[in-house]
C-alpha cells in the first residue's frame, strides 16, 4: 500500500469513531414529525423569528443571531407578573445551517427544579416534500438520562407548539392555549 492510502485509511478510521463517539454521547430521547403545507423558508422563519414564534408558541419569542456559536433565549411572560419577561429556555448555536437543520443546545430556565437537567440537544431538520409541503423533524436527545416523565411532558409541549405552527402556517391562525 501507498504511504496516501494508509494515511487516508488511518484518518478514515478516526473520523469514523470520533462521529460515532459523539453521537453515542446523547441518545434521542424524543422526535417529533410533521408536514406542513407551507414552503420550507416560511418554515425556516417561523422558527427562528420571534414575532413568529410569539404567534404560535403560546406568547413565547425566540432570539438570536443564529450564528454557530452565539446562543439563544426565549423569552416568556412572568406567570407572577405578566407586564415583565423571564427567560423560559437557553442555549447555543451548534450548528446553523439556514433553511435546513438547525442544532440547539437547551436549558430550560423558567421552572427552578429543571434548571440543575443536564443540558439537552434540540435539532431541527426541514425537508422539501413537493407540492409546497414541509417535513419538520425535531429530535430531542440528552447526554445523561432523564427521568421518564419529565420527557413526557416535554413530548406533550412539543406536540402542541408544533400543531399549532402548523395550525399558523396552514390558516393563518395559531391553536388557542389549550390546557396539557
Amino acid at each position: 500500500m501507498s504511504y496516501w492510502t494508509i494515511l487516508l485509511y488511518g484518518l478514515s478510521i478516526f473520523l469514523l469513531s470520533t462521529i460515532r463517539t459523539t453521537e453515542m454521547t446523547h441518545s434521542i430521547d424524543s422526535t417529533y414529525t410533521t408536514y406542513i403545507v407551507s414552503p420550507r423558508v416560511k418554515v425556516w422563519k417561523a422558527l427562528t423569528d420571534g414575532a413568529i414564534t410569539r404567534e404560535y408558541f403560546f406568547g413565547r419569542r425566540i432570539e438570536s443571531s443564529w450564528k454557530v456559536g452565539d446562543g439563544w433565549r426565549i423569552w416568556m411572560h412572568d406567570p407572577m407578573n405578566s407586564s415583565q419577561e423571564i427567560i423560559d429556555s437557553e442555549g447555543e448555536v451548534l450548528e446553523c445551517v439556514a433553511g435546513r437543520k438547525l442544532v440547539l443546545s437547551w436549558r430550560v430556565m423558567w421552572m427552578p427544579e429543571l434548571r440543575s437537567f443536564p443540558e439537552g440537544r434540540v435539532t431541527y431538520t426541514l425537508d422539501e416534500m413537493g407540492f409546497g409541503v414541509t417535513r419538520l423533524r425535531m429530535d430531542q436527545s440528552h447526554e445523561n438520562p432523564v427521568e421518564e416523565h419529565w420527557l413526557e411532558m416535554g413530548r406533550k409541549g412539543w406536540a402542541a407548539i408544533f400543531s399549532s405552527l402548523k395550525t399558523l402556517l396552514e390558516t393563518g391562525t395559531p391553536l388557542p392555549p389549550i390546557d396539557m
